[in-house]
């Protein structure tokens, strides 16, 4: 099991909040805009997975996202 899914959602997660950061500097709301594209990417990967593997892929991009939040 490569993950493949995982990893571009990853980087597209990872992509998304660099943009955020460049257009705000309203932390909040950057904040929310990346935990509700976590999300969108875990609701769009029910069409192909189980729902065991969504919600552990679900799991490892909440943790990730914690880590490009915003820092104050």
């Amino acid at each position: 099991m490569d993950h493949s899914e995982y990893k571009e959602a990853k980087q597209r997660l990872k992509s998304f909040s660099e943009s955020l950061k460049h257009e705000t500097d309203d932390k909040p709301m950057i904040r929310m805009y990346i935990n509700d594209y976590v999300d969108d990417l875990s609701k769009s990967m029910f069409k192909k997975f189980t729902f065991e593997r969504v919600e552990m892929y679900r799991n490892w991009l909440s943790s990730y996202a914690c880590k490009l939040h915003p820092k104050n």
